[in-house]
C-alpha cells in the first residue's frame, strides 16, 4: 500500500513539473514576440564612427538636437540619418558634383597656402558651412509653400525647379509630410538616381532638380512610403510607389501629384 502511495505522489510531482515548464515557455515566447513587434518600428540614429568611413569622411555631419538627422556639408542638404540612404546620396549626381567642386578648391587653397598664403578655419573651404544661397532659396520656398496653397504652386512652378510632386493621404485627407522622394533618370538603359529629397508640411516637394539639369528623357519619382505607414502604425499593401514618366518638352513644368491610402494610389498630370 505504501509503494501504491509513492508512486502516485511521483506522477503528482511531475504532473505539475510539466505545467510550470509549459507556463514559462510561454512567457518566453509572449516576451519574444512582444519584442519583436516593438523593434520593428526602431529608427536608426546618427552614428558620430560614421564621419570616419571612407564613403562619409570630409562631409558627413550630425544635426544638433535631431538625432534621425545627417547633414551633407558638400550640397548643403539634412539627410535621413540611415546609412544606407547616406551611401545612396553619394551616388547622386548633386553630390558628385559638389564633392568636386569643394576638392577643387581645398587643391587651390593649398596651393594658395604653400605660396605665402594661410588657411585659418575650415570654413574657408565651405565645408563646415550651413547656409548657402541654395539652401536659402530652398527655405524660402518651403515657407512659402507652407504659408498658403496658391503660393505654393506658383513656387512650385518656379523656373528654377522644372519638376514638383504633391502627396496626399486620401483616407485621412491630410498631406504626407517628410516622406522621402528620389528622383531617377533612364541613362544607358539603367535608372541612374539623380536626387533625394523629401516633401514638407504642405507635403509638397519642388526641389528635386534643376532647370538646367531638366533634359528630355525618361523618369521616375521613388516615395518611400512603407516608412510613412510603419510611423502611421498601419499596414500596408505597397512598400513603395513608383511613377515613371516621359518628358518631351523640358521647357515646361511637369507636376506630378500622388494620392496615396495604405491599399491603393493614383497619379496624374497637374497644372
Amino acid at each position: 500500500m505504501e509503494e501504491i502511495n509513492e508512486i502516485a505522489n511521483d506522477v503528482m510531482e511531475e504532473a505539475n513539473a510539466d505545467e510550470s515548464e509549459s507556463q514559462h515557455s510561454t512567457d518566453d515566447y509572449d516576451e519574444l514576440e512582444k519584442s519583436s513587434c516593438q523593434g520593428k518600428y526602431h529608427k536608426q540614429s546618427y552614428r558620430k564612427a560614421w564621419e570616419s568611413l571612407p564613403d562619409f569622411k570630409g562631409w558627413l555631419q550630425g544635426v544638433v538636437g535631431q538625432k534621425n538627422r545627417a547633414f551633407c556639408s558638400y550640397c548643403q542638404v539634412t539627410l535621413f540619418a540611415h546609412r544606407l540612404s547616406l551611401l545612396k546620396h553619394t551616388c547622386t549626381i548633386k553630390h558628385q558634383r559638389a564633392s568636386q567642386k569643394a576638392l577643387l578648391k581645398l587643391a587651390q587653397n593649398m596651393s594658395e597656402s604653400d605660396n605665402g598664403a594661410l588657411i585659418t578655419d575650415d570654413d574657408d573651404l565651405g565645408l563646415n558651412t550651413v547656409s548657402s544661397v541654395g539652401l536659402e532659396v530652398e527655405e524660402v520656398m518651403e515657407g512659402q509653400i507652407d504659408a498658403s496653397p496658391s503660393k505654393s504652386m506658383n513656387m512650385a512652378h518656379s523656373s528654377a525647379f522644372p519638376l514638383s510632386t504633391h502627396v496626399l493621404d486620401t483616407s485621412k485627407g491630410q498631406p504626407v509630410a517628410q516622406l522621402p522622394v528620389s528622383l531617377y533618370r533612364l541613362i544607358d538603359s539603367r535608372w541612374t538616381l539623380i536626387n533625394e529629397s523629401v516633401t514638407n508640411q504642405d507635403g509638397r516637394c519642388s526641389s528635386l532638380i534643376q532647370k538646367q539639369e531638366f533634359v528630355a528623357g525618361r523618369y521616375k519619382l521613388h516615395f518611400d512610403t512603407d516608412r510613412y505607414f510603419e510611423l502611421e502604425r498601419k499596414e500596408t499593401l505597397y512598400p513603395f510607389v513608383e511613377i515613371a514618366f516621359d518628358v518631351h518638352a523640358p521647357l515646361d513644368h511637369y507636376h506630378i501629384p500622388l494620392l496615396l491610402s495604405a491599399f491603393g494610389y493614383s497619379t496624374y498630370r497637374g497644372s
